[in-house]
């Protein structure tokens, strides 16, 4: 019997039934739109693996992010929302101005060449002031001829032009989903490797399709992107909720090194606020 089935079977066995009870929630207001009804907080205390690191999922999301709108918001939404559209609805942000380009130099430079495609000049006036593009405007074959070019000027654009097309990656349907490693090693050695909730998913229709349908943690996981691409709010807190109460449970009774509750708020705070300092402030 592998690591992943001995590591499976111990979650069912170390983990209290209860904590698969649904977590209800009360309904949404009518009349908000969907990215101000969703209460991404809970989760906050799932802990994701990055680069050797343990984060909490905010200041995750918002580092990630951080690589493909800058400190810009989109539309308004949080970090961590944008991320989890971008996972869940990722063909939507073909058309959404999403990529950050730093340098005014470089967009005045592809604003030139979008406007010898035919790109509306509006368009391009607000991409000027906010920095932001959507990905088919940089995939316009003019505009990819003039990065090639630019980044042949090592000094000046290389970088640049490297951080945008790894934002272009980024957004690329299925990247950022298989960056969300929140399953701990079931084997519960450290070295051992942190899990998405697909591989998770993926392992365990592997070795016991049957147990694998039915597994509370993959049919939350399914709802909340079943739920987030209705637009139904409270289905989508639902999930989020029971997720966020049944993950941290489920690693801490297979994981000794998973953080605590408290250390997973405050870094999410932390990363939120930037510092403490106003704390101090408040506080004096």
């Amino acid at each position: 019997m592998n690591r992943i089935v001995v590591g499976i079977l111990l979650v069912f066995l170390l983990v209290p039934v209860s904590l698969g009870n649904t977590i209800n929630q009360p309904p949404p207001p009518a009349g908000v739109i969907f990215s101000e009804q969703v209460d991404l907080t809970p989760l906050d205390g799932i802990a994701i693996w990055q680069d050797n690191r343990l984060k909490s999922f905010g200041s995750f999301a918002r580092s990630m992010m951080q690589h493909v709108t800058g400190a810009r918001m989109i539309d308004g939404q949080s970090a961590p929302f944008t991320y989890l559209d971008i996972v869940f609805q990722p063909q939507k942000y073909e058309s959404v101005p999403v990529i950050y380009v730093k340098k005014k130099p470089m967009r005045a430079a592809i604003i030139n060449a979008a406007l010898a495609a035919g790109v509306d000049r509006e368009e391009l006036d607000a991409f000027m002031t906010s920095g932001l593009a959507r990905p088919t405007l940089l995939q316009q074959p003019e505009v990819v001829r003039l990065l090639d070019s630019m980044r042949t000027d090592v000094l000046r654009f290389a970088k640049p032009v490297d951080a945008m097309n790894g934002a272009m990656s980024l957004v690329r349907p299925g990247v950022l989903r298989r960056q969300l490693f929140m399953i701990p090693p079931l084997s519960g050695k450290f070295e051992d490797p942190w899990q998405t909730l697909d591989t998770y998913e993926a392992a365990f229709t592997r070795t016991d399709p049957t147990s694998a349908a039915n597994d509370y943690m993959v049919n939350q996981w399914n709802a909340l992107g079943a739920a987030w691409v209705n637009g139904d709010a409270q289905a989508a807190n639902i999930a989020i909720a029971n997720l966020a109460s049944y993950i941290p449970s489920m690693s801490r009774s297979v994981f000794g090194e998973y953080p605590s509750a408290s250390r997973l708020r405050l870094e999410g705070m932390y990363f939120q606020f930037k510092s403490f300092t106003w704390v101090w402030i408040v506080y004096l």
